[in-house]
């Protein structure tokens, strides 16, 4: 049930890429490529993810 649970995030993240990137692109003026574009939206949800993660287990540790 664990890697369900995995999978189903990881799907969840990349959706939510799909509204990031073009708004990356367009507050660039496109000096980004589309490439780049998803990459920076990729890298946002994953550091947006870590530091969610990072605070709950700053907070209760015992849970992990």
């Amino acid at each position: 049930m664990h890697k369900h649970q995995l999978s189903i995030y990881l799907f969840l993240g990349i959706c939510s890429n799909l509204i990031i990137a073009p708004m990356v692109y367009a507050a660039t003026s496109e000096h980004f490529s589309r490439s780049q574009a998803w990459a920076l939206g990729l890298l946002g949800v994953g550091i947006f993810s870590l530091s969610i993660y990072l605070f709950f287990v700053m907070f209760q540790p015992e849970k992990f």
